[in-house]
């Protein structure tokens, strides 16, 4: 089977990794079970089963046709799933991201050029933003982002 090779300490960390997002999708990010937490949303993979694709034949889509695949049947589930949740960031009225991650960068970016990211855009202007969790806490994210880095 995959991975039946990996050893301590690496197999510690997947572990800790999985229970860890266990715990997090149960209870909130900060294990706060009491107060809720800050919930995680995830929609990619659940709604990302649910698209269908047309037939595709080398002259082109044929828009009558009843034959359809699935992300899934594909091999593009991961992928449509990817893309549904960028999305779901960018149109969120708030957006938390992590220092270091090029995914964040990128939501920050679209979202500062789409100005989404502008409290008067958002349905309840009290809580909308960009903001960046780091080592020293949570800070709003004002203005353009900065570039990407991976160490900084």
């Amino acid at each position: 089977p995959p991975g039946e090779n990996i050893r301590p300490p690496l197999l510690d960390i997947i572990k800790e990794n999985a229970q860890t997002l266990e715990q997090a999708r149960n209870n909130g990010l900060f294990n706060h079970s009491r107060a809720g937490g800050i919930p995680m949303f995830e929609s990619g993979k659940g709604t990302a089963e649910k698209v269908r694709f047309p037939s595709v034949r080398s002259f082109g889509y044929d828009v009558n046709s009843t034959n359809f695949k699935t992300a899934d049947e594909l091999g593009v589930a991961e992928l449509v799933a990817s893309i549904i949740n960028f999305f779901t960031a960018v149109k969120a009225d708030i957006f938390v991201g992590v220092r270091g991650s090029s995914y964040s960068t990128d939501v920050f970016s679209v979202r500062y050029y789409m100005q989404q990211n502008l409290k008067e855009n958002s349905r309840n202007s009290s809580l909308s933003g960009n903001y960046l969790l780091g080592p020293d806490g949570i800070e709003e994210v004002v203005g353009s982002p900065r570039p990407h880095s991976c160490g900084k």
